[in-house]
């Protein structure tokens, strides 16, 4: 029989219907298998020498009718596509042969030559195309089937978690090897949550939410206590993010191993003792410059954790990160590889730049031949950094000697010839010019007390002596007295500050420091703003932090100002719009109050509009103050 044509069961107890019908259908196209009695063609369907593509059946026949025929195969899962021929009207039947598992119908009428065949064959599509899909559910099925016993027979303990509505996690399965460390008792355990078995405290609730939340495969290593057991046991834990919610979890024993690695690492570290306590890096090099063997110290310094990842390298190209030969060691120059040699440098490593003296020595082997060269590096880093310390503490204190003689100088000799002025002349002036002098005492004291905080608060950060307790508090506490300070000064100068920050917002900070920097900001802003203008006070949170602008409407500052103002040995001072004195110097202490607080401070500003001081300050009081111990621990140790 050709496979290319469709073979099509008719059965019909109308002769000369079924010949028609037959007829309509190409023979190149189909063949046909006619059965004038529906017994018969019930028979033959029910175990059929040829599976028919489809089978055209009429309803109205004497022994069984078309639809008690389909509902029998229907209902006995055979897959048979059943095309019904139903008369003008009875579209009744058509319905009722679709519920008993028709796929399509098609009515005996004048268009029946024509419409047969293009019927017949988007029936047999339709058939092809659910056989199809039963074809992939059934493979699927036999996937899932498959699935399930490579995972129950899974050699580690493995355990499926479902993220439920409540965002809780709970047990939903476990194979045979999570079953058996438990000595069963995970049974008691399914559909529980992980708080409920764990504790809201435990590292497994934590780590299924880390592998939820970044939808990738993670590992942990940690130790467990099995409650059916009471064993403590070392486990690694490999979480896997699934589709629909699941999480599939493998644990493995490995105590034994990290037990057998804990009891290698022992008698390494024996063996190594002499050469891992000598507190400096040791580096062991043949004579073609390969590195063979160095101690802990030598690896830090390299910034790598093993010997193998430097064995057979270049020295030069580990140390210097370079493809040159370096001449710090010098070891193919035969004449100096004779005797020691001791060499100052400075090399790049992974930690940045370091300072290092180094002591070579040649290794010789039995014949007196040398063979290599061991280097003992000693980081001098820390008093190198001390020299240049010094070095800048000098020039700080020369600036500062500067100041003092200069910015200071200045106004306590106008204060002292405004006060002699006015013991020789109190007789002859009159009260209002009595208060004009006062007045201007008053302003000359103002400054040089604003200079004297000044100094003495920079001159504590210098010393790593300024009280720092950083709080989270409300920013306008401490902004509303700084600007009722300058209340006097504003008026004055008919200079006006708007304060745009929100009541509630909340700063992390020193109180103390914190009006420090926004009063010689606020006092800096009033001094360079013209009489009528503005200053503008906003705050608000930014990257896990808060920011805070002062803006003013001032002269503004000019872009080669702008890079020395922060600057202690280019540092600029200018005076006022009122030729109101200044030192510079509370820019530069401000800047270094805000460094205190990991924070950052940086300004913009355009020569006769204005500027904007931006000040950030990080919402993390514990890490600034650990910072701060920190770095004066550091200072120390220099």
């Amino acid at each position: 029989m050709n496979q290319n044509k469709n073979t099509v069961v008719i059965i019909d107890d109308n002769q000369n219907h079924l010949d028609f019908v037959a007829s309509i259908l190409s023979p190149q196209k189909f063949t046909i298998i006619p059965f004038y009695n529906s017994v018969k063609g019930f028979e033959f369907l029910k175990n059929p020498d040829v599976i028919p593509d489809i089978i055209i059946i009429d309803n109205y026949m004497p022994e069984i009718n078309g639809i008690e025929i389909i509902e029998y195969f229907h209902l006995h899962k055979y897959d048979y596509a059943f095309l019904i021929m139903t008369s003008k009207g009875s579209i009744d039947l058509a319905v009722r042969a679709l519920k008993a598992g028709a796929y399509n119908f098609i009515v005996k009428s004048d268009l029946l030559p024509t419409e047969l065949e293009l019927v017949v064959y988007k029936t047999i599509e339709q058939h092809s195309d659910r056989l199809e899909k039963l074809r992939l559910e059934k493979l699927l099925i036999e996937s899932e089937d498959r699935f399930k016993k490579y995972y129950k027979n899974i050699p580690i303990p493995t355990y499926t978690w479902k993220r439920t509505s409540d965002s809780q996690f709970r047990l939903i399965e476990y194979n045979y090897a999570a079953l058996e460390i438990t000595n069963g008792h995970i049974k008691n355990l399914l559909y529980l949550s992980a708080n409920e078995i764990f504790g809201t405290t435990s590292p497994v609730v934590s780590e299924l939410e880390a592998c939820f939340q970044k939808q990738a495969i993670i590992h942990f290593e940690n130790e467990y206590t099995f409650q059916s057991t009471g064993l403590k046991k070392l486990m690694r834990t490999t979480y896997v993010n699934l589709p629909d919610d699941l999480i599939m979890v493998h644990t493995e024993d490995i105590t034994a191993r990290k037990q057998a690695e804990k009891l290698l690492q022992e008698t390494y570290n024996k063996l190594k003792t002499v050469f891992e306590t000598i507190p400096a890096a040791i580096n062991v090099i043949d004579n073609q410059s390969r590195i063979v063997d160095c101690n802990e110290q030598m690896k830090k310094l390299l910034g790598t954790d093993s010997v193998l990842n430097l064995s057979n390298s270049f020295c030069y190209s580990i140390c210097m990160i370079s493809g040159n030969r370096c001449n710090v060691c010098d070891i193919n120059n035969r004449d100096k590889f004779n005797k020691p040699m001791v060499v100052n440098t400075e090399l790049e490593t992974p930690q940045g730049k370091k300072y290092y003296k180094i002591f070579t020595n040649p290794i010789r082997d039995i014949s007196n031949n040398e063979v290599g060269v061991v280097e003992v590096i000693v980081d001098i880093t820390a008093e190198k950094y001390s020299e240049l310390k010094l070095v800048e503490l000098n020039a700080t204190k020369d600036k500062l000697f500067s100041i003092i003689g200069h910015d200071l100088r200045g106004p306590i000799g106008a204060l002292k010839g405004l006060v002699n002025l006015m013991i020789t002349k109190v007789d002859i002036y009159d009260s209002s010019k009595i208060k004009n002098f006062l007045e201007a005492i008053q302003q000359s004291t103002e400054i040089t007390f604003e200079l004297l905080e000044n100094l003495l608060s920079w001159a504590k950060i210098q010393r790593n002596d300024i009280l720092f307790t950083p709080a989270t508090f409300n920013i306008n506490k401490v902004l509303d007295p700084v600007i009722d300070l300058y209340a006097q000064m504003r008026k004055n100068k008919n200079v006006h500050i708007v304060n745009n920050i929100d009541n509630e917002l909340t700063i992390c900070a020193d109180k103390n420091i914190l009006q420090t920097i926004l009063r010689n900001l606020i006092s800096n802003a009033i001094k360079f703003t013209p009489s009528g203008k503005s200053i503008y006070i906003q705050a608000n949170t930014l990257n896990q932090g808060t920011v805070v602008c002062i803006t003013d409407q001032g002269v503004g500052i000019s872009d080669e100002n702008i890079v020395k103002i922060f600057n202690f040995a280019d540092y600029v001072t200018t005076k006022g719009t009122n030729n109101e004195e200044g030192s510079g110097l509370g820019l530069l202490l401000c800047n270094d109050l805000v460094k205190k607080h990991n924070g950052t401070i940086t300004v913009e500003s355009k020569v006769g509009v204005g500027t904007c001081f931006k000040l950030y300050f990080p919402d993390n009081c514990k890490n600034m103050i650990q910072q701060h111990v920190t770095n004066e621990m550091q200072t120390t140790n220099i």
